[in-house]
């Protein structure tokens, strides 16, 4: 089971994975995304960008719960 999650923003510049550098403070976020992700999709919306990843799932606590 996997679950898709999206977010946005207004900033046009594409996000890019930084070199590993165990003293920089932030700009990790892709890197995360990409390592706990089965896909990650990045493209331009509107003003913006959108990024969307499909995030694999061990066990879902509550299936009769309907998420969307």
């Amino acid at each position: 089971m996997s679950r898709m999650l999206s977010v946005w923003d207004n900033n046009p510049d594409l996000p890019s994975i930084w070199p590993h550098d165990p003293y920089r403070i932030g700009r990790q976020g892709l890197s995360i995304v990409v390592a706990v992700s089965d896909s990650v999709r990045i493209h331009p919306a509107g003003i913006g960008k959108r990024i969307t990843a499909s995030v694999a799932l061990a066990h879902d606590p509550h299936p009769e719960i309907i998420r969307s």
